[in-house]
Order: structure tokens, then sequence, then C-alpha cells
């Protein structure tokens, strides 16, 4: 399958192999039974009146099949019973589109006797996609399915998929671990526990990998209005195989994994047929594709498009947002920009700029704390030194002091914490987005300007999915430990690098100073994490998507210039207010507020006060307990 963009214009000349046969191998079950594999959408059981006919022929066999083709794409299969009579016709017919993701299935059981017959029929849906090399993020592949809720819960019948209900499983979840002999145990995917406890109707299954999805879907006869079907089976069980050894693939599972769909058992008159048909979609992960799509469309499988690496903090990719963060940013690179990286860094400019305000105040007021700390220093010093003996007295003094200074307990810290909690789940789910956006895939940065200058030699920069790849060493090595963590290196990437100094800097000249007096060990953790971080995240995101490294390194450059700006305007205005507040502590006034009137003695104490204060009573009682049971031990002696 070639990639193609919205006007259909060819942008590489690779295929894209979304499915292939996956043979048994590596493991004592194999040789057992050669018809032991995995095909994509291949007919595999049916169950006439409770007696299992199996459909599958060794994969070494060549010259005789079940199957007769009947015309091409067309193809039919006569079950006979052991006195050679005709009891079932199984008729299959694979109808493709020009220029399309889609195909479809049309299948057929027609009952050739003269009484009715139960059926029950099984096939294999979407397998595993091949498996790439294991990087960034880890494996990205992952079990998926659409849902209906019951019309009383949602009347408008919407598809829905994601992460909650278990209608999202990550492969390594979904394959598990073998059995002594190297077998897979079975294991039921639909209906799960959530979807018995909400009754929920399955509309689509899939298998999807980082950008592609292949997806079983029902027939809907090429409608896209009205509400959508859901897909007819009964239940979707796991079906996986051990597989051999890849070395172009390590670090990825040693097991393939295939859908096989089950539908429910069919009375079929004599003479009369069940259709089983259903509808495949092969293709990007992309809501324009598959919006393209009339069947896939109509079913609801862009639901499938989910923004989210999974795992614990997989709630906190909040899909509203990268569903913006998607919008925005194909908005930026078809209408203005007309290149993805420079999409990328209009988006962190535009992102920095609504933040600003909050970004602004935040920094203000740990300078201003920052400062107030300092000056307050030695008398907070003296505190320390008269009561010393007494940590209780030392710690009412040293409230009542900052109380006086203006000052809150953790005042900087919460100050400091505004912006990024703001902006965590801004980067969670822009994280997500560029490294899971279609879009991005085989996209040059900056009109691909190095390609152009070294007439396609240089790689640096060729792709925006892949890593930035300065100097590509041809093949890939693995270090022990660390590749287990960022995958195989094979090239040398310098975007990782360039974050590293950029944090360097952050570091050592715009990080506020600390606005309480710290510990030697507190001064040894802090020093540590400040290590961490230029060494530890450059090291994680050495593999990581060059539009992601772009975005973090932007942003990180940008913070520097904003936070240089900010106290460049910010520094001057509040040592004029500190020394206007000492000027009127001098003078007899209260204490001071930011208008430079005196304090209303009667208001209401603000949050952070009423936190120290419940703070200080906690570690009262501490103290108090404290001395009581030492009173107590004291006696017993």
């Amino acid at each position: 399958m070639c990639i193609r963009d919205s006007s259909q214009k060819v942008l590489t000349d690779e295929r894209q192999v979304l499915q292939q046969i996956e043979r048994v191998g590596g493991s004592a079950i194999a040789g057992k039974d050669s018809r032991i594999g995995l095909t994509a959408f291949s007919a595999k059981r049916i169950v006439i009146d409770g007696v299992p006919v199996d459909l599958g022929v060794p994969f070494a066999e060549t010259t005789s099949t079940f199957w007769r083709e009947v015309s091409p794409g067309e193809f039919e299969a006569t079950i006979i019973s052991g006195e050679d009579d005709a009891v079932l016709r199984i008729s299959r017919k694979f109808v493709l589109s020009p220029k399309s993701y889609e195909f479809t299935i049309e299948q057929r059981l027609e009952n050739l006797t003269d009484r009715k017959l139960s059926v029950v029929w099984h096939q294999l849906g979407p397998i595993d996609h091949p498996a790439e090399v294991v990087r960034y993020g880890g494996d990205p592949r992952a079990v998926r399915f659409g849902f209906i809720a019951p019309l009383a819960v949602d009347p408008s019948q919407t598809v829905q998929s994601d992460a909650r209900s278990g209608s999202m499983v990550h492969h390594q979840d979904a394959l598990g671990t073998p059995e002594a002999n190297g077998a897979f145990a079975a294991r039921t995917f639909w209906p799960n526990a959530a979807s018995q406890r909400h009754s929920l109707s399955l509309a689509w299954a899939a298998m999807t990998s980082r950008y592609f999805t292949v997806a079983a879907e029902p027939v809907l006869g090429g409608t896209t209005g009205g509400a959508p079907r859901t897909l007819a089976v009964q239940k979707v069980e796991r079906v996986a195989i051990p597989t051999p050894p890849n070395a172009a693939s390590a670090g990825a599972p040693a097991g393939a994994i295939g859908l096989e769909l089950v539908w429910p058992a069919t009375d079929i008159a004599p003479g009369a047929a069940a259709d089983v048909s259903l509808t495949v979609y092969a293709g990007p992960t992309s809501k324009r594709a598959i919006q393209s799509q009339p069947q896939s469309a109509a079913a609801g499988l862009a639901t499938v498009v989910l923004y989210t690496f999974g795992g614990p903090c997989g709630f906190c990719t909040f899909q509203t947002l990268t569903g913006l963060l998607r919008d925005f940013m194909v908005l930026l690179h078809d209408y203005v920009l007309f290149d993805w990286a420079l999409a990328v860094i209009a988006l962190v400019v535009c992102v920095r700029t609504i933040l600003h305000p909050v970004t602004r105040w935040s920094q203000i007021k740990m300078l201003r704390s920052g400062k107030l700390m300092q000056k307050m220093a030695p008398k907070q010093k003296a505190i320390q030194e008269k009561y010393k003996d007494d940590p209780e007295t030392m710690r009412r003094e040293v409230a009542r002091l900052m109380q006086e200074e203006g000052m809150g307990a953790g005042a900087g810290m919460v100050m400091g914490c505004v912006p990024a909690l703001l902006q965590t789940p801004i980067w969670m789910a822009l994280s997500a987005t560029l490294y899971f956006l279609f879009e991005l895939r085989h996209q040059g940065a900056f009109f691909g300007i190095f390609q152009t200058l070294s007439s396609g030699k240089w790689g640096f920069f060729a792709d925006l999915a892949e890593p930035d790849r300065f100097i590509s060493f041809g093949s890939g090595f693995r270090i022990p430990l660390l590749s287990g963590l960022m995958g195989p290196i094979d090239g040398l990437n310098v975007m990782p690098l360039l974050m590293g100094v950029v944090f360097y800097v952050q570091q050592k000249y715009l990080s506020p100073p600390p606005t309480t007096q710290m510990s030697k060990e507190q001064e040894q953790q802090m020093k540590m994490m400040k290590i961490m971080t230029v060494i530890l995240f450059p090291l994680m995101m050495y593999n990581a998507p060059s539009g992601l490294a772009l975005y973090f390194f932007t942003n990180s450059s940008l913070g520097i210039l904003e936070s240089r700006w900010i106290r460049a305007k910010a520094e001057k205005r509040i040592e004029a207010d500190i020394a206007a507040r000492e000027v009127r502590a001098a003078s007899g006034k209260s204490k001071w507020d930011r208008k430079g009137k005196p304090a209303n003695p009667a208001r209401k104490p603000g949050l952070l006060e009423r936190l120290s204060k419940l703070a200080e009573e906690r570690q009262k009682m501490m103290d108090e307990a404290k001395k009581l049971q030492a009173r107590k031990d004291k006696g017993k002696r």
C-alpha cells in the first residue's frame, strides 16, 4: 500500500505491510499441526449442529484446497456429510474498490439439506501488524473496540472508543505470558466485564499500530446517514501464537495476536442462506482518511483515532485537548505555514503566549518571595539561634516573622507549581499527539531544506516521525539496559543533546533562588535533581520523534527568553516595592500590601495563611504527644 495524502499524490514508494501470514515458531508446539498460524480474515471453522468442521489447510499445501474459485476474488466450499451428501455451501467474495482503504467480504452460508441446520461461523478478523523496531514509547500496537451504549443511555447511538470500558488493550497486555509448553491460553476480549455491566454493543473490532488500523466493521450498504449498525458477532476471542525471534525487532513481544470473530448460533431453513458479511478497513489511523471512506465513516471508525500512550497516566491525556491541538496544527499547516516543523514551533509560541500572564504572575511572585526571604534571612537566623533549644517556639516565631514580612508558608513552592500544573496536560496531550499524528509521517522539516541542500543524501530532519539522525550509522546497535528504555541506537541525534544544553542553561542561570533555607541534605538532593533533569530527560528523548524533540527544544528555549524578559522588567519594580514597604514599616504602619495601604486587621486570613496555621497546630499536637510519651516512658523506668 502506497502512502497517499488527501490529494492522492504518492509521497513515498514504500509499501506498508499491514497484515501478513504469521506462522508458529520457537516453541514446543511447533510442528504438531502445520495448520497453526494466523491469516487475516481467513475462514477458520464452522460448527453445524454442534459438529465442528475445521476449514484450515496446512501452510505447506499448495496443490489442494477446500475452496473452488468461481470467479476472480470469489470462492466457495461445500461441506459433505459422512454419507457423501452435500450439507452446506460456503461462499466468500472479496469486493474491492479502486483508490480505497476499504473492501467488503460477502459471505453466505447456504443450507443444502431438507432440514433445519444450526450453524456457528468462526473466522479470523484483523491480526497483528508486523512488529517494528521498538523505540520511544514502547510497542504502540493495540487491540481496539468501538461500542455503542444502550438507546436509553445514548439516544444518538454514537460510536465510542476509549481506554475506559476495556475498549483498548495494549499489545503486551493482550498477548500475556505463554504457558509452560509455549502455547497461549484462550481469552475472550469481547464482551468484557465493562461491556456487560453497561450493556454495550460492539460497533467494530480493530488492531492498530502507531499509524495504521485494520478493522472489521458491519456492512452498511455504502450509506453515511442514519444510526450506525453493530457488528453482528457474539464474541471476539484472542488467538495468540508464539513466533520465531526477529532480530530486526529486538524488544518486541515474541508472539502474534489475531482476533477470532464468532457469530451467534443461527438457524438456517432448508434451501435458505445466512449472511455473515463484513467490511474491512485497512489504512491510516487518521480522521481525514477514515471520514473519506463511506463504510468506515458510517461505522464510526473515526473514534479509533486516540492520542495516548496509555498506562497509569493515560487518563491525563485528555482527548478533547489532543483533538484541539491536532486541528490547530492542521490549520497552521494547511492554510498558514505549509510546513509541519514550522507548525510545531508556531504551536509552542501560541501555547506560551496564552499561558504568559500566569507565567509572568508566578515568576514575579517567586522573585518577590526570594528577595523577601533574603531580606529576612538575618532575622530568621537570629530566631533560630535564640530558640535552638525550643523547636516549638522557634517554629512559631519563624511563622510569625514570615507573616509579618508578607510571606506565606510554602508560597514560593505553590507559585512555582502553578504554570507547570497548567502546562502539564498540554505537554502530555501534545507529546501523544505528535507521536501518533499520521500527518507527520515521512514529512521533512522546514520544507526539506536539508535534503535539498544535500541532494537527498542527508537524512537530518527528513522525517518528523523519526529521530533527527544528524548522522546516520546505517545499522543499529543495542546498549544493555539503556536500549530497554529507548531502543536501539542507529544514529547521532543532536536535538536531545541540544535539549540537555538548554536545560543546563535554564537551571544554572534562570532557576529562582530557594525561598527557605535548605539543609545540606536538601541541597544535595536538589543538586542531584538538576543533574538528573539535564542528563536523564534528554537520554529518554534520544530516540523520540524529531517533531516531538523540536517541540520541547523550542518550548524550553522560549521559556528562557521569556523568563529573562520578565525578570528584567520585574526586578527593579520589586526592589522599589520592598524599599517602600520598609519605609512604611519604619513609620509604624501595619503590614504592607501591594497597594501601599495598611492591611485591614479584620480581614479573613488567606488560604496559605490558613494552611500554615493548620500545619503549625498539627506540629504542636505532635510535639505535645511526643513530650507526653517521653514522660510516660520516663515514669516506667
